[in-house]
């Protein structure tokens, strides 16, 4: 489940096994959360070092890097955690993959995680042929079957997947696990959180919540929200808006926006300041503005108390990614946290015709209205 410790479990396997630990991350910015984790642990213990290789930009820095990785003692107590993209991976432009073969080949290549396994299939079937390619360039070499004592370990996280989705990463990957290797949490693991969850009718964010956000922003000075929509433009309104809002009632903090279409460095820096790991000395974020699946995992900041949505999300895995932003507080968390769906009433309209069988379920997908499918994402929510 979010929030329930799966980065402490790669990072302490990754430590007991010294070398190098390869970790595929789907977003830009779950790598720079990641890479900042390594490194707090490296300032308390000296032992552990974290690279995210989509970051190296300079030839000169990627050289120095791959001769660290390639010159590492077999036996030292060093462990070095690297972060990498798909596209980091398989392009033809970056060293990275002739030194992953390398450090196999030498037997420092320990533990490979795909982190967020329900992006990265999210992604791969979504034609982005990075994720493909990463198959037969990367893990076929890997996890030959005909040699599975070179095989390094492999750690699969995710806190949103099925038995289904397992079957699609084994037919994308060729890799698979034995039942007893795979590991489901119970309801009891995630008794120390509880984040209310409501539903509400309104056109936008700010006419409904207004009150209420002015509210949570001026109680305290280090609590923060984050806000989602489904759109660019509607996140850089919203942006717009929230900004005045702050200035009009003297509330001290920031807004910043993460949205699909900005440069790989500035998300990485916007979610750096967001969470706490860059402090400029100019901006105190408190409020984060975010795209779907730009924002959601990866932001690991224990300061989030709300998560507010416009709109419905573009799926069930989405919504629970979002929910999970809130209540990551190591303490027991009950009733502080929320996560609040404001939707339109062409949604709900159409739901309720969906409801008493106005609308045949047969309508092709196609013809359907912005509103209706949004409308469809509803009632499948409301279903679970």
């Amino acid at each position: 489940a979010t929030g329930k410790g799966k980065s402490l479990c790669m990072q302490s396997a990754g430590t007991l096994l010294g070398g190098v630990t390869l970790v595929i991350v789907p977003l830009l910015a779950l790598g720079a959360d990641q890479v900042t984790k390594i490194l707090r642990a490296n300032q308390a213990y000296g032992v552990v070092k974290g690279y995210h290789l989509d970051e190296i930009k300079t030839p000169q820095r990627r050289d120095m890097i791959i001769q660290e990785l390639l010159h590492l003692n077999p036996d030292s107590n060093t462990s070095i955690f690297i972060f990498a993209s798909p596209q980091a991976i398989v392009s033809n432009t970056a060293p990275w993959r002739g030194a992953i073969h390398t450090l196999h080949l030498k037997r420092l290549l320990r533990l490979v995680v795909i982190d967020e396994l329900h992006l990265y299939l999210q992604f791969g079937l979504s034609l982005r042929s990075e994720f493909k390619k990463l198959t037969s360039l990367l893990l076929d070499k890997l996890f030959p079957p005909t040699d599975k004592r070179s095989h390094p370990a492999l750690l699969v996280m995710t806190a949103t997947i099925s038995q289904r989705w397992l079957h699609i990463f084994h037919k994308m990957t060729n890799l698979s696990f034995l039942p007893k290797h795979i590991l489901w949490g119970s309801p009891d693991d995630m008794a120390r959180r509880d984040v209310n969850i409501s539903f509400f009718l309104g056109d936008s964010i700010l006419k409904r919540m207004r009150g209420s956000l002015i509210h949570f922003l001026q109680s305290t000075l280090y609590r923060k929200a984050i806000l989602y929509s489904n759109t660019r433009n509607t996140a850089l309104s919203l942006k717009d808006t929230i900004d005045n809002l702050m200035d009009a009632n003297d509330i001290d903090g920031d807004s910043i926006v993460i949205h699909g279409e900005l440069e790989s460095h500035t998300k990485f820096y916007r979610a750096k300041q967001f969470t706490g790991a860059h402090n400029d000395g100019v901006l105190t974020p408190r409020v984060l503005v975010a795209t779907s699946g730009c924002a959601n995992a990866g932001i690991d900041c224990e300061d989030v108390y709300w998560v507010i949505r416009q709109d419905m999300p573009p799926s069930i895995l989405d919504l629970f990614q979002e929910m999970g932003r809130a209540a990551r507080r190591m303490d027991k968390v009950f009733g502080t946290d929320h996560y609040i769906v404001i939707f339109s009433l062409s949604s709900f309209n159409y739901l309720f015709l969906r409801a008493h069988s106005q609308i045949d379920d047969q309508t092709p997908p196609l013809i359907l209205t912005k509103a209706e499918k949004t409308a469809i994402q509803l009632e499948a929510l409301m279903e679970v």
